[in-house]
């Protein structure tokens, strides 16, 4: 076996072929001159969007002229948990005096509809909150193939989120926990396993990692 190499999580590719931004922005109904802000991805609570909510209405009092695009729906094995965090992420817009085209959510894009999306916006946002997706982000990698800017959070250590129960990863229903491609993980007491693989949290506490007849498993521990 490989004895030293450099593991990839997720290979991109550059996109070579843009829309113009005028262009872009007139099929997504976005005036040409506005700024335009970007983040993907399931749509969830461990993506931050309602704190991306907070943030881009203080952005908008400087630059009124602005919109965010958020380009994905809910994943559907936490849709029903999904539904409810969604509605009062619009609650939020409308409370702030914004409308669902100043922050607009697309639900889902087709994949051959995302280049449309990338090229009408300035600059790309993601915001993983600190307990956020045990994988590597397919969004971000999507994303460095467009070459445009991008501001993320940055990364956690997991070994030091979990060591001696402090600062623990903590979920609440409906999180996704886990992705996965096969049975690399197996859902224990309080999580799930959606018909992706996901791993996802049924109930709210603190992520626990168990070893149990030799399967490695996830459960939410209440305490």
């Amino acid at each position: 076996g490989l004895t030293n190499g450099v593991h990839i999580n997720h290979g991109t590719s550059t996109y070579k072929t843009f829309l113009t931004k005028d262009v872009a922005c007139s099929v997504l109904g976005i005036p040409k001159d506005n700024k335009v802000l970007m983040s993907m991805g399931y749509f969830g609570g461990l993506k931050g969007v309602s704190e991306l909510i907070d943030l881009f209405a203080e952005f908008r009092k400087k630059y009124p002229n602005s919109t965010f695009i958020y380009a994905g729906g809910l994943h559907p094995p936490t849709a029903k948990w999904g539904k409810k965090y969604m509605a009062d992420c619009m609650k939020k817009i409308m409370n702030l005096g914004m409308t669902p085209k100043d922050f607009m959510i697309t639900g889902y894009v087709p994949e051959d509809d995302l280049l449309t999306y990338y090229s009408a916006a300035d600059v790309y946002l993601l915001n993983y909150l600190s307990s956020g997706y045990i994988s590597a982000s397919g969004c971000s990698a999507k994303l460095i193939g467009t070459g445009r800017p991008i501001v993320t959070t940055g990364g956690t250590y997991r070994n030091e989120e979990l060591a001696g129960g402090k600062n623990c990863i903590k979920v609440e229903v409906g999180n996704i926990i886990i992705r996965q491609k096969g049975s690399h993980f197996y859902p224990g007491a309080g999580t799930k396993k959606g018909n992706d693989y996901t791993i996802y949290a049924i109930s709210s506490g603190k992520v626990e990692f168990i070893k149990r007849s030799g399967k490695k498993l996830v459960q939410i521990n209440n305490g």
